[in-house]
């Protein structure tokens, strides 16, 4: 038998074998008597059975599935947080500009003040939305040193000045081109509170003194741009 058809008939054979072992090929006695026969495809049996059997054994890969979904829900949540940081800001920002620019204009009188309103009360009510409006400049500017002090009470006297100008507007004492003036103090509200949830809890609890001594090495600067203490 020439050396082709020595080769002819090993490639023949383990391609018998290969498809009997998957149930795709019926029993072949020739094949079958030629791999045990031949030296090339005895040696070649006795690999393709070690290795089968190191696979078999070899222990299940199980993929690590939790670190990286973890890892990418953080990162979302770290950018709702950023984007509603970002909201509350620009929110805050425009509620001290325009509440400067209102509490300047009662003070000149331009536009004049309502009958029912007298220059003493009209005085203390532009008194009233400049310092609101600095607090708003404060919190945006440094959001986690001045936002949580400014929180409660900016949603108190938006929920008062809600209350009254709705039971006005529903009466017939006022309408609602004369509730314009407090879209500020309701934006600033709004920024502070887009900025609760965006921000540590810590920042909006009442500061008090450490207890004990502080450990030395620890504390860290804080962020210019929020004013919470940088991360490690």
């Amino acid at each position: 038998m020439s050396t082709d058809e020595e080769l002819a008939g090993c490639q023949a054979a383990r391609k018998w074998l290969s498809a009997y072992r998957d149930g795709e090929a019926l029993e072949d006695a020739g094949a079958a008597r030629h791999l045990e026969t031949c030296l090339a495809c005895g040696s070649w049996l006795r690999a393709l059975d070690g290795l089968t059997g190191r696979l078999r054994l070899r222990p299940a890969e199980q993929p690590d599935l939790v670190g990286p979904a973890l890892a990418a829900w953080q990162e979302a949540a770290a950018g709702h947080h950023h984007r509603r940081m970002a909201a509350g800001r620009a929110l805050l920002w425009a509620a001290a500009v325009t509440g400067l620019m209102l509490a300047a204009s009662r003070l000149i009188g331009i536009p004049p003040l309502s009958e029912r309103i007298s220059a003493h009360a009209g005085r203390e009510l532009a008194a009233l939305e400049a310092a609101l409006a600095v607090g708003f400049t404060l919190a945006a500017w440094r959001p986690g040193r001045h936002a949580g002090g400014l929180l409660w009470v900016a949603v108190t006297a938006a929920g008062l000045t809600l209350l009254g100008s709705g039971a006005d507007v529903l009466t017939g004492r006022s309408h609602l081109g004369g509730e314009v003036a407090h879209l500020p103090l309701l934006a600033g509200a709004l920024g502070l509170l887009l900025i609760r949830l965006s921000g540590p809890r810590r920042m909006f609890r009442m500061a008090s003194a450490p207890e004990g001594p502080p450990a030395s090495g620890r504390h860290l600067p804080p962020d210019p741009a929020t004013g919470w203490p940088m991360q490690h």
